[in-house]
């Protein structure tokens, strides 16, 4: 008879040991961090609390302020494209609707090209093909590749028109 006992006190613990580990593997993380945090005294919890809330601000008002100084940078790109579109299409209307004119409008693009940063300058004639073409590569040397791929800033195009008189002579675009 003891040994039906033992056997059986045996067995009782096996099935008490098996249900401790099935419980103890079905745990969730939420409830071991809830255990973990009761055992916490109160000055951790707070402190731990605060530096979570500051963290979450820090990181809400950087990206803010990236948005905004994206919509900013922009903006401005937009603003300074439009004004050389607009000066240079002034400059070079009186030499579009000449053969040899073309020479001193592409000096003047040359010239705008070359000092401002600027993406692309295209210039087209009134029947829409392309006389003259500017580009620049779309790297820099001096910002880490990374950035550019994490804040992308799409320089806008703006158009203007040429006129010769009160004739359309082309258009130019500017990036």
């Amino acid at each position: 008879m003891d040994s039906k006992v033992y056997g059986y006190r045996q067995e009782v613990k096996r099935k008490r040991a098996n249900e401790n580990v099935g419980r103890h593997d079905r745990q969730t993380k939420y409830q071991y961090l809830r255990r973990y945090i009761r055992t916490m005294k109160l000055s951790t919890q707070l402190s731990s609390s605060l530096l979570i809330f500051l963290l979450a601000v820090f990181v809400g008002s950087f990206l803010i302020n990236v948005k905004m100084t994206k919509e900013y940078v922009s903006e401005q790109l937009a603003t300074h494209a439009q004004d050389t579109a607009t000066s240079l299409g002034l400059s070079i209307s009186p030499y579009m609707g000449q053969d040899s004119g073309m020479f001193v409008a592409e000096t003047m693009v040359n010239a705008i090209f070359d000092r401002g940063y600027y993406k692309e300058i295209v210039l087209k004639n009134s029947d829409g093909d392309t006389v003259l073409t500017k580009q620049n590569p779309n790297k820099i040397d001096t910002v880490p590749e990374w950035f550019t791929q994490l804040v992308k800033v799409t320089p806008p195009v703006e158009k203007t028109e040429i006129n010769d008189g009160w004739v359309m002579a082309g258009e130019l675009y500017v990036q």
